[in-house]
């Protein structure tokens, strides 16, 4: 009984087979071609012989050109190869034609017997439905990892039954959700959040159960499509991570109350002083930094999300508390300072009237250097939305509205720009000229929706 001997891997022979994609011969008796890395760039008749396709045997491989990596094929290569051994680095083989033809009717047959052993589990399993399930609508519910894309559909899947004519709300829905056994690689589900898709795809829309007319949506989708699944989703901590950044957890009472004893803490810790009755912060040489409302809440976000280095005495690292914006107050004004303006008293006496003319220049220069105006938008869910937008002269709140939403706010709503979203923040309007507004050269605003709709019944 002879043994056969190994072959060295080459891209120009199939390894189930053996043919050589260029002579025709078989690898390792008659073929006497050399090794050749052949790729579909080749070109048949000149290059090779035998059709043959690209298969990627890693998925490493398949991830570096984006293509989808088959696994029960490649388990099917391995068992299938006779002589030649592919290394594990090699990340694509070429498959000849005719096992690729031979690999598809394998799977078309055993699909076949897999769709006849399903029929009979249907029929045995149709014989103890009950009359009243047989007159209700199955609909499929999955779960997702979690409800924004990109998301990924976890194994198992449970049919639902359902009287479409008794379901007339979202608690209908969750209701007999919540009353079967999951599956248990679903782990904890989100309570409140139930959605539908009308297609099996992973880029499908999840249509939120709870919005305005989705239940009768829901019911006349799946009276006309068969593939419209329910969407759950798995319980997580995203809310606690730094990523839904400051404004989502202002909506919660709890954070509100801790924001609320940051603040008093900051204001117990700042140094005291005559000038700044609402408080300031006081550098090394003297200057001062005024704070307002709207700094001190952006220190007290800062610790909440715990900003790296930030904490009670130390305010964030961002350009509102940047050491350039401290001041001398007019009572402290430093030594340097007094003799600079002395130097200019003395030399304006003694120089002419082109000298006057240049000084008065250069303080122009300097004015418009000072009006530099950036700007950085936050939203309720996002913050910051836009950083360090660059204001030019007579820019107004609504060209600043039109760059950032170009297409408008939704039907029925309109936008509202603030100082802050905490009660007392200033309301801009939006034909006001920004730079007329802000001196500062770095400032914030935010941008909220509300109602154009006004109801006079409830104001007067």
């Amino acid at each position: 009984m002879s043994t056969q001997s190994t072959l060295s891997f080459r891209l120009n022979a199939c390894p189930i087979c053996l043919v050589c994609l260029i002579c025709t011969e078989t690898y390792g008796e008659n073929c006497s071609c050399q090794q050749k890395d052949l790729n579909k760039k080749h070109k048949k008749g000149s290059d090779y012989m035998i059709s043959f396709h690209n298969k990627y045997f890693t998925r490493i491989g398949a991830n570096k050109k984006k293509v989808r990596y088959e696994p029960e094929f490649i388990d099917w290569i391995k068992n299938n190869v006779s002589q030649i051994i592919i290394p594990n680095n090699q990340d694509f083989i070429n498959i000849c034609q005719s096992c690729i033809e031979n690999y598809n009717q394998r799977n078309q047959s055993q699909k076949e017997n897999q769709n006849e052993s399903n029929d009979e589990i249907t029929a045995t399993q149709s014989e103890i439905i009950t009359p009243i399930e047989q007159a209700k609508t199955f609909i499929t519910l999955v779960c997702f990892d979690r409800f924004e894309k990109p998301h990924k559909k976890l194994d198992g899947a449970l049919a639902i039954p359902y009287d479409l004519d008794s379901v007339k709300s979202f608690g209908d829905v969750e209701e007999n959700i919540l009353s079967r056994t999951l599956p248990e690689q679903w782990g904890r589900i989100k309570l409140g959040h139930i959605c539908y898709q009308t297609s099996k795809t992973m880029k499908a829309d999840h249509y939120d159960l709870k919005s305005d007319g989705a239940i009768i949506a829901f019911i006349s989708e799946i009276k006309c499509k068969k593939n419209l699944q329910l969407c759950v989703y798995q319980e997580n901590d995203e809310i606690t991570r730094a990523s839904k950044r400051i404004r989502t957890l202002e909506t919660e009472s709890d954070t509100m109350n801790t924001l609320n004893n940051i603040k008093k803490k900051l204001y117990d810790n700042l140094p005291s002083c005559d000038i700044h009755v609402q408080g300031c912060l006081i550098s090394d040489n003297g200057k001062h930094l005024k704070l307002d409302g709207d700094l001190i809440t952006l220190w007290a976000r800062a610790i909440l999300i715990k900003m790296q280095g930030v904490d009670e005495l130390t305010p964030p690292n961002i350009p509102s508390f940047d050491k350039n914006k401290y001041r001398y107050p007019t009572s402290k004004r430093s030594l340097s300072e007094v003799h600079s303006e002395s130097l200019i008293d003395t030399t304006m006496q003694s120089t002419t009237n082109s000298t006057v003319q240049s000084v008065t220049n250069s303080a122009a220069i300097s004015t418009a250097a000072r009006s530099t105006l950036y700007l950085t938008l936050h939203t309720k869910k996002k913050s910051p939305l836009k950083s360090n937008i660059y204001i030019t002269n007579n820019m107004t709140f609504q060209n600043l509205l039109n760059y950032v939403f170009p297409n408008g706010p939704p039907s029925g709503k309109r936008f509202i720009i603030k100082s802050s979203l905490e009660i007392g923040g200033q309301l801009f309007l939006p034909d006001q000229i920004i730079n007329q507004v802000f001196k500062e050269a770095y400032s914030h605003i935010w941008i909220d929706l509300e109602d154009v709709e006004v109801k006079l019944d409830d104001l007067f």
